[in-house]
Order: structure tokens, then sequence, then C-alpha cells
């Protein structure tokens, strides 16, 4: 990172320390280093992954021959993920870096601490896509333009409250009736967000055409639920523009579809590690143990000391306070690579519980991080940046404001889904 000090003694304006660290922090966010990040080419990229081992076992050479013989011995399946690709934009004020400098040293530095802050938000929009849910919505709620309590009036008021720090004042919104992970329609036109309340869970809008105003985008339905998305990312159907993330391989119930190439209604293994409904009862860290118990006893193909639980950070201090009130003083914690993270014994051996932001609430993953791969298109950078001419940075039209571009191309690949589990944390 960047020198702050440096650049605060030159400079008069908005570069704080505060808000530097904080996005740094964001673009080193520690749950990527969970992901071993590889390089690859073409249009996709093939994972292959069996149930149970090829070799046909039998009391007898000619039944286990003829065992070995069978099309579908091993039960082999291949996860064909094509790369998802991004794109961003992000804008620097570069009259007020000229306002403010007094040599050019100064002014180079401030260039590139909003170059540092840019890039620290296309990475948390990264990890908001790896971790966020299934079909890529930021959010789920319902649109209501009658004022009502604490909630404004025309505004999507989220049934997750912490979907609301998926979006900012200034993005542009659209909605639907689904998650985006198959074919739909968007609902209206495009909304402006003027107000974004994480404390509450909900987003104002306007319509583009008179953003300071809050009101109806134009053909939103009031009193009626919908799947929130950041403009660019509501989905077809189709997966070779979608960063796949790690809900979908994990997903809250048995999937019985065909996905990225392998039919999960094969086996309930196919849809990750799960405890039944029976089983989900009990604290956080409780329901964690008997998943990893479970996958040790009936799923096997989990390496010894592998897990990590990645937790929501409000689920996660659930599970603080939950183990603090069990002992007289607090229990193991350790910082690693920027994250808390609280460790337990669990049938395979000690587990960490990490404190994931961008994870939503009400599930936490079991992940096995050996198994966890992100291919990139870009060299194996995770962020690129487009040069046209070799140059990063183009003016912006009618403004001496600058544009940075950005690029990613990843495919996510996480190996046998029954190395990884899922289990509700609430109910």
């Amino acid at each position: 990172m960047s020198d702050v000090t440096f650049a605060t003694n030159f400079l008069n304006i908005t570069y704080v320390e505060g808000d530097l660290d904080h996005l740094a922090s964001v673009r080193a966010n520690p749950s990527i280093k969970l992901f071993e990040i590889k390089e690859a080419g073409g249009a996709s990229v093939e994972s292959r992954f069996m149930l149970r081992g090829a070799a046909g076992m039998s009391g007898n050479l000619t039944d286990a021959q003829a065992i070995a013989a069978q099309n579908k011995n091993g039960r082999h399946y291949r996860w064909q993920v094509p790369f998802g690709r991004t794109r961003g934009s992000f804008r620097i004020a570069y009259e007020d870096i000229l306002a403010s400098k007094l040599d050019d040293a100064a002014e180079a530095k401030a260039l590139e601490l909003e170059m540092e802050k840019g890039y620290a938000e296309c990475g948390s929009k990264l990890v908001q896509l790896l971790f966020g849910r299934s079909g890529l919505a930021g959010g789920f709620g319902e649109y209501e333009e009658t004022a009502s309590g604490d909630y404004k009036s025309f505004s999507i008021r989220f049934s997750d409250p912490s979907d609301a720090r998926n979006f900012q004042p200034g993005d542009n919104v659209v909605i639907a009736a689904g998650t985006g992970e198959s074919a739909q329609s968007l609902v209206g036109d495009v909304g402006y967000v003027t107000d974004s309340d994480v404390e509450d869970g909900f987003i104002q809008v306007a319509a583009l055409a008179d953003p300071d105003t809050p009101a109806n985008p134009g053909g939103w339905v009031d009193d009626t639920n919908y799947y929130v998305f950041n403009l660019g990312l509501h989905g077809n159907g189709a997966q070779s523009d979608v960063i796949v993330p790690l809900e979908a391989y994990l997903p809250a119930s048995r999937a019985n579809d065909t996905f990225l190439g392998v039919p999960r209604a094969d086996s309930a293994s196919l849809s990750g590690a799960r405890l039944s409904t029976a089983e989900e009862t009990s604290s956080i860290v409780v329901r964690g143990k008997r998943l990893i118990t479970k996958m040790r006893s009936r799923y096997t193909d989990i390496a010894k000391l592998a897990n990590k639980i990645v937790l929501n950070s409000e689920d996660f201090g659930t599970c603080d306070e939950d183990l603090t009130a069990q002992l007289q003083r607090s229990p193991a914690q350790k910082t690693e690579d920027g994250y808390m993270a609280i460790t337990i014994n669990t049938a395979n051996g000690p587990t960490e519980l990490i404190s994931e932001p961008y994870k939503n609430k009400g599930s936490g993953f079991v992940l096995s991080p050996s198994a966890l791969k992100l291919y990139s298109q870009l060299g194996g950078k995770l962020i690129d940046t487009v040069k046209p001419n070799g140059q990063v940075t183009r003016l912006m039209e009618g403004s001496n404001d600058l544009e940075v571009r950005t690029i990613s191309a990843i495919a996510t690949v996480i190996g046998a889904p029954f190395a990884h589990g899922r289990f509700a944390t609430t109910g």
C-alpha cells in the first residue's frame, strides 16, 4: 500500500488515512486467499471428480472386471465452467488533484491513491460475487412507495438488512422476479439509488431522468417482492458472462438440475454436504461441528485439517457470544492474514471460523481450501486494466476527469462438491 502520510502532507481535500486503510483492506480481502489463483486460457475450465473410487472390487475377478467395465464406474463427473466476465469503470476527479498539489510528486502520489481506491472497489465487487447469493442478485426485498417507521418512501426493504451494503448512493439498479439463474425479464426501468441504509436495511430509488427526487423509476409495482441487481449483473440464464458464486455450487436445498455439465439429480452429494432439517438445531458452532462430523462419516472426501467455516460477520459475532457465555474467558481467537478466526475442535481436527462480510447471513459454508481454484484468463490476475495505446487512464468526454476501465475473466472451480458443505445458521 502507498505511504498515506506522504500524500496527506501535501493534500488538503478528501484524502484521509482511515478511508484509504479501509478500502485497501477490502481490496486485499483475506477470503480471496482461500482460493488458489491459477492462469488458464480457452473458453472454459474442465474439472473432473468422482463420487467413489474407480476400481471395480468384488469377490472374484470376473465380477470385478464387469464392474470396472461399466460406463459409470467411479461415477465420473466433470464441471465445465465458463470464464465469467465483469467490466468496471471508475472516475478520478483530476481537477481536485490539481487544486491540491504543491509539486509534481504530490500530484503523482494523489493519483496513485485514487487508483488504489478504485481498484479496491472493483476488488470488493469480486468478493461480493464470489461469496454472495446465487444468481448474482445483490439483495431481495419488498418495494414500498409509502414511508413507514424508519423506512423511506420509494424504497426496497430487504428481507436481510445486510443486503443494503451491496448498493451505494449513485448506483444504477434493476429488479426482476427471479434470481437470474434462468432466463428472465427485468421489471420496469433502471433505478438510481439515492440512499442506502445498512442499519434498517433498505435503499431508496429515483428515476434516472431526475435522480435528485425519490420516485418510482418507472414500471416498478408497489408492495411487490423483487430481486435487486447492480445494472449489468442481472443475468439471463446464460453462464458465459457470470462469475460463478460458491452458493451456486452449494444451494440451500438439493438441486436436481444439470449445472455446468453435472446432472445433480444423480446424487444429493452433487449439491454439497448438508444437514437434515432435524439436524439443523442448536448453536451455529454445534451445527458446523455436526456437519463436519457427517462429512467425515458419510461423504469421506474431506482432507484432514482442511476445513474453514465461512460465516457472515454478524453470524460470526453470534458464535463468539455463544462461546464466551460458555467459558470463563474468551474463546481462542487469532488474527491471520487480515481476518479474525475462532478455532474449534471438530471430528476433522481444529477448524477455523472466519468472518466474511460479503457472505450472506442465514447460512454458513464449510470449505476445503485445497479444492478451491480461481482460474484467470488475464495472466493470473483477478483484475486487470484496459490499456488502449498503453495508457491506463483516459479523459472522459466533456470533462477533465479521468476514467480507468477494468476487466475480470474468472472461472470458479470447487472440485468435488461434497468436499464442501452448507448449513443454516437460523431456525
